[in-house]
């Protein structure tokens, strides 16, 4: 039950989130933060999933919803800049934790990897990390500054150009080698990778990675006008989080066989990115996120240890 109603424990898997969080962080969980959500199955109930696991008849129904999804209470809603985490969508058993940028109603769109909200307002924490190219002067004395920084992977983005490398790092890394006589100019290295063929947003061949948008990001009760171009921003979002599935025919839009001219949205939905932007696996690729599938807060590295050892820095650093 504490571990349903207050807090648990989430280990770091991956790099996504650096330099906020590190592998092999264990972080503090507050379930309260947001409202506990109530089990959806019974292998979401310590002890008692056992029961199912060892059942041969209901193991392999391990990543069904077997109960309506419901959240107690909570001390706030989520808000941007949180560390939250969450359930993949569509995928029980698989927990992410990913920074919360696009909140409810937000207008969001991402231009060369910076992200915007409303009129225009950048937002741009100064942990995130991002690839830039870097000319230089001074290669040895760069690296030395380098390695004084803990950034070791610019030797993996070395370019073919003379006098520049191309280096993964936070803003305030970038502003800080900026201010140095080896460093002639820093500028943002932006890969439009493309997106999924079966991405649920792709309006156009003009939407990539780093450069989509604007949209806006449905709260409970906006509605929409129904057209071409709104069915396919949030027809599969309709169907796959909200089971209401609209059909085009005509020029007209139909649901159990009524002519519909608008939709509301029955729920929330967030836009989640990783820190550690060239190697995060968020919002920008499977979409937004349905508010029930959200977790709880993350409050702190508790401690962090990797096969490397322990790293006592890391020891209660409050997120």
């Amino acid at each position: 039950m504490i571990k349903t109603l207050l807090f648990e424990i989430y280990k770091i898997p991956s790099i996504s989130m650096e330099d906020s969080l590190e592998q092999g962080d264990k972080v503090f969980v507050s379930k309260l933060a947001y409202g506990p959500r109530l089990p959806v199955s019974p292998f979401e109930i310590s002890w008692i999933n056992l029961l199912f696991y060892l059942n041969p008849k209901t193991r392999s129904r391990n990543d069904e919803v077997w109960w309506n999804h419901k959240r107690l209470s909570g001390l706030n809603n989520p808000s941007r800049g949180d560390i939250v985490v969450f359930n993949l969508p569509g995928e029980m058993n698989n927990l992410l934790i990913k920074r919360c940028m696009g909140l409810p109603g937000d207008t969001i769109k991402i231009k060369d990897s910076y992200v915007f909200i409303g009129n225009d307002i950048k937002i741009n924490y100064e942990y995130v990390k991002s690839v830039y190219n870097v000319y230089f002067n001074d290669i040895d004395l760069l690296i030395h500054i380098t390695d004084s920084l803990k950034i070791y992977d610019y030797a993996s983005y070395r370019t073919k150009i003379e006098n520049q490398v191309r280096i993964n790092m936070s803003v305030l890394d970038m502003n800080f080698l900026s201010t140095l006589e080896c460093v002639d100019s820093i500028l943002l290295y932006v890969e439009d990778d493309n997106l999924p063929s079966d991405y649920h947003w792709k309006i156009d061949e003009t939407w990539t990675k780093n450069n989509f948008g604007p949209f806006i990001i449905p709260a409970r009760g906006t509605t929409i006008q129904l057209s071409r171009f709104s069915l396919g921003l949030y027809g599969w979002i309709m169907k796959n989080y909200e089971n209401f599935e609209i059909e085009e025919f005509n020029n007209k839009f139909y649901h159990s066989g009524e002519e519909i001219y608008s939709y509301t949205f029955a729920q929330n939905y967030y836009f989640m990115m990783g820190d550690n932007r060239a190697y995060s696996y968020d919002s920008r690729v499977w979409g937004i996120l349905p508010e029930k599938e959200i977790v709880g807060k993350g409050k702190m590295v508790l401690f962090s240890s990797t096969w490397k050892g322990t790293n006592w820095n890391r020891l209660f650093k409050r997120l």
